[in-house]
């Protein structure tokens, strides 16, 4: 039965059309173009940098407000905020650095809108970044500058014309290698000289993951005094997954010159070991190479040696020191569209929100977190169409609610700007429950693609190429619990497009990559994957400790190590049950010898390798002969096997559907049944 509506629904259906689609007269958004008054009398504000007052009534375009902290004053007001149905725009191609924060709310038949307007197609700015007068530039050496920006508000990031600078650091580029052992956390052994095995170790990192145009410096501590690295920061590589950096201890006995001991004021998250690397950074003396910088707390001083060489007075030099550029706290019903965000630490912040929460077509550069979305247990909300570039860290981040939907976002160089990684990495790190990731594009993130928790979740049809380029053990597509058997299932990847999963061991222990295509790491259970495309990672898909996965209909073509990757290493009896049926795998590995295979079984622990059902499967190897790599252990002894999948039939009763292709594999997976 259809339901009769009202006038004023309709005009409420109108409204909400005009305002979640294009703009109206290059986003002049208001109640009047319909010749309707909203529910509530809802009023359109108007903001105009350049030729607004703050003591204009703000309701027109030819007498608009003009500064963000109007908004946020009004936003925040408990006597008068801003009503249901209220929009309040920004003029097109205006700067504001400033920071918007609002906590009125809408309704779900009224949100408040914040958007742009005017006939420019360039949208309007907020920026967490303050600009550095050209005026205050002085030389400090031939390549160096100085400007006296003061001590109340440190910069987070440096950008020159656009372009992130990094931090002064010592060495350069890549990392210094620890010579033994490190005694505990706060200790890190440095290199005094670099011995023949260390320093062919770092020629060969340089070469293999830097490429030649970019050569790891082999530097040591040589020379170096304890006042030159006191109070400087150190980063480390503790695990491949992760870049960590901590102070370095203040005091002048932070640094041994004769032992090449530093000592750390807040502990590593593991103690570094021979061939572990790390790096220094943030002391004037290492300001040697363009494109970086430095501030000094004390005299307030910002130091920057420019890609050019020239005065920085030649150029645009903003400084990040604003928490965030955009939040929506404690509010719901609120849509940010239409607007850029540059170099805030969080560009776009939806913080403890109730329900309706909107953030669409919204353009957010640099900064640490691209876009963060926070929101209570039961409660919704829309992060759709957005352009997220050059966060340092993460490009979408949403922690927690229920019935989240990210969709049709462009993520590119999350985590993977310069040369500095710094702590995990994500182009998009989900945590919710009944929600949607789908048809995103990523490129180019320096960790995980999309690392997804929460039941009920499904990752749909993304498009993603380039992960892992900075650290690794990671994968395009990652998921793990915090323990075993939690109650999140109900989980689905697929239909998603996968690429170029790289790795980068440069800074660890070990002399190879670990980049999935899928990954299903510890504790992981009940999750559907189907359907999708995996092309060039070490492993197309990797089950680490997991149970109740069933993998179908998928197709993992040109991996560097193993098509299908399943170990148990943590709970005995807990890796089973999973159902691999109906796939193309295919590996492009030269030899049995290396351990890899089309797929690799292989059991840490007590008892026999019995991970699941595999059947159905199109097995690809042009390199080597055998299909199959088995390996058990049991106490002190592991026995290992790899076997041609006719011999894998007959050994484990498995996979009696399944071909053998030996070369190349085309068409589609396999029909399962047939």
């Amino acid at each position: 039965m259809r339901t009769k509506w009202s006038g004023l629904q309709k005009a409420g259906a109108a409204v909400r059309a005009l305002l979640s689609g294009p703009t109206l007269a290059g986003g002049l958004l208001c109640w009047m173009a319909l010749g309707l008054a909203s529910p509530a009398q809802a009023t359109t504000y108007y903001v105009d940098n350049v030729a607004g007052n703050d003591n204009n009534s703000g309701t027109s375009t030819t007498s608009p407000w003009q500064t963000v902290l109007k908004v946020t004053t009004k936003g925040n007001s408990t006597s008068a905020p801003f009503k249901p149905g209220d929009a309040i725009l920004f003029k097109n191609g205006d700067v504001w650095r400033e920071r918007l924060a609002l906590t009125s709310a809408g309704t779900a038949a009224s949100p408040i809108v914040i958007g742009g307007y005017g006939s420019s197609t360039v949208k309007p700015i907020i920026s967490g970044a303050d600009l550095v007068p050209s005026s205050a530039w002085k030389a400090y050496t031939s390549h160096i500058y100085v400007a006296a920006i003061g001590t109340a508000t440190p910069p987070d990031q440096v950008y020159v014309d656009g372009t992130f600078y990094e931090v002064a650091r010592y060495p350069t580029n890549g990392y210094m290698i620890v010579p033994k052992n490190s005694p505990n956390t706060t200790t890190v052994v440095g290199p005094l000289a670099l011995s023949v095995e260390q320093s062919a170790y770092v020629a060969s990192t340089a070469a293999a993951v830097l490429g030649a145009a970019a050569p790891v410096k082999m530097a040591t501590l040589s020379g170096l005094s304890s006042s030159q690295i006191a109070g400087s920061t150190l980063v480390a590589r503790p695990n491949p997954w992760t870049a960590q950096a901590v102070p370095v201890a203040s005091a002048t006995t932070a640094f041994e010159p004769g032992s090449g001991s530093i000592t750390t004021a807040s502990a590593l998250s593991s103690t570094l070991v021979t061939n572990n690397g790390f790096y220094l950074r943030n002391q004037l003396w290492m300001l040697k190479e363009a494109g970086q910088w430095y501030y000094d707390p004390v005299a307030g001083n910002l130091y920057v040696w420019t890609v050019a060489g020239d005065s920085p007075a030649n150029h645009v030099v903003e400084i990040a020191d604003r928490p965030n550029g955009i939040e929506v706290e404690g509010a719901g019903y609120v849509t940010v569209q239409n607007i850029q965000e540059n170099y805030g630490q969080v560009g776009v912040l939806s913080s403890n929100t109730t329900n309706g929460v909107v953030f669409n077509n919204l353009t957010v550069v640099g900064g640490v977190t691209g876009i963060s979305f926070s929101t209570c247990a039961t409660c919704g909300g829309t992060v759709e169409n957005n352009v997220i570039t050059g966060s340092l860290r993460y490009g979408v981040v949403v922690a927690g609610g229920s019935g989240i939907t990210v969709t049709k976002n462009t993520v590119q160089n999350a985590g993977n700007v310069m040369h500095q990684p710094d702590g995990d990495l994500a182009a998009i790190k989900f945590s919710a429950a009944n929600s949607v990731i789908s048809s995103n594009t990523i490129t180019n993130s320096g960790y995980n693609g999309i690392d997804f928790n929460g039941a009920n979740v499904s990752v749909l049809n993304n498009s993603i190429n380039g992960t892992c380029l900075k650290l690794d053990d990671c994968g395009a597509i990652y998921s793990s619990a915090a323990a075993p058997n939690d109650n999140e299932t109900g989980d689905v990847v697929s239909g998603n497009s996968i690429n170029n999963s790289i790795g980068n061991y440069s800074g660890t222990i070990y002399a190879f990559t670990e980049a999935m295509g899928i990954y299903l790491d510890d504790y992981r259970h009940d999750v559907t994957v189907t359907n999708n495309f995996v092309a060039n990672a070490d492993n197309g898909i990797y089950i680490h400790n997991g149970y109740n996965h069933v993998v179908t209909g998928n197709r993992f073509l040109s991996m560097r190590q193993n098509g299908i990757r399943i170990s148990a290493d943590k709970v005995v009896g807990y890796t089973t049950n999973n159902t691999i049926e109906g796939n193309v795998f295919q590996t492009l590995a030269t030899a049995n010898s290396s351990g890899y295979a089309v797929a690799n079984y292989t059991n840490h622990l007590a008892g026999n390798v019995n991970f699941g059902t595999f059947n159905y499967n199109t097995y690809c190897h042009p390199n080597m002969t055998g299909v199959i790599a088995e390996s058990a252990t049991a106490g002190t002894t592991t026995t290992a096997a790899t076997y041609t999948l006719a011999a894998w039939k007959k050994v484990s009763g498995q996979d009696a559907k399944s071909t053998d292709t030996t070369g190349t594999c085309s068409g589609a997976p396999p029909t399962i049944g047939k």
